[in-house]
């Protein structure tokens, strides 16, 4: 939707416009997760034993290391339910009306 209204240059839609802007770290906690992502198992979080490890690596406290799971954990979660939510909208789009079944 964006992209074409950037082709024709057309207005982009408030949603677009009203992107919410970032607190100073929050790109942390979001370049983590994608980063963390390619660790998960369909259908399961991301283990606690990879983010343990991705904050060691990154030289974060014990206690902010904590932080990071909970954030990592929720936005997984999070994405998840917006994963299922849009394939199951994409089986309704694909779905055959039973007119079309009856041919």
């Amino acid at each position: 939707m964006v992209r074409k209204a950037k082709r024709k240059r057309q207005p982009l839609p408030d949603w677009y416009l009203d992107k919410p802007q970032l607190v100073v770290g929050e790109d942390f906690f979001l370049r983590a997760f994608w980063a963390l992502a390619t660790e998960k198992v369909m259908g399961s979080p991301i283990p606690h034993s990879k983010i343990v490890e991705y904050g060691e690596r990154c030289g974060l406290d014990p206690a902010i290391s904590e932080v990071l799971t909970i954030v990592i954990w929720k936005l997984d979660r999070t994405y998840s339910r917006y994963q299922e939510s849009e394939r199951k909208r994409k089986e309704l789009i694909d779905k055959p009306s039973p007119a079309k079944r009856a041919k």
